[in-house]
């Protein structure tokens, strides 16, 4: 075998370790410290009224997918049957899945997190919801938690309905 050979199948050996396992021609994401929270996570988010003797509704449990670049899909626990009577409108009310996108700021170490979804009411288009989240990612990477503050809108716009709480997830 001559130098050449045994330095391209050094080379080759190297970008084909399981160190290398995780870099962009694995997982798409360029191993930048704004991507440590690319990944899929399980979590809780309490919310309630924004006050401070403020009761939380019962957590409502989900599942998070960050890529890389910076949008965030997510799917729920809420009954696909709908809740009866929800923030005081009538009818049955169901949402869709959200969507949002994901910021980093190296300054202080957390990112943002903003997402919105669709509410139906009796199956008709009743509205959206916002939410904005600050997260802090923990040093081992696995864990992120934070403050939530999110806004129920009618179809035009206006918000009816604010809620305040927190949020933590686990590494899927």
């Amino acid at each position: 075998m001559n130098i050449r050979h045994a330095v391209l199948l050094g080379i080759g050996l190297a970008v084909a370790s399981p160190a290398n396992a995780t870099g962009p021609g694995v997982t798409g994401a360029h191993s930048v410290l704004a991507n440590r929270i690319v990944g899929t996570w399980a979590g809780q988010v309490l919310l309630g009224p924004c006050t401070p003797d403020a009761t939380y509704a019962p957590p409502l449990t989900y599942m998070n997918v960050l890529h890389s670049g910076g949008t965030v899909t997510e799917t729920n626990t809420m009954p696909q049957t709908g809740i009866p009577n929800l923030h005081g409108i009538p009818g049955l009310h169901t949402r869709g899945p959200a969507f949002g996108t994901w910021s980093y700021n190296h300054n202080t170490g957390k990112y943002r997190i903003k997402m919105r979804f669709y509410w139906f009411v009796d199956g008709v288009y009743n509205g959206y919801q916002s939410a904005d989240r600050e997260a802090l990612l923990s040093s081992d990477g696995k864990m992120v938690a934070g403050p939530v503050r999110a806004y129920r809108h009618l179809p035009n716009g206006d918000v009816i309905r604010s809620f305040c709480g927190q949020e933590s997830a686990r590494r899927f």
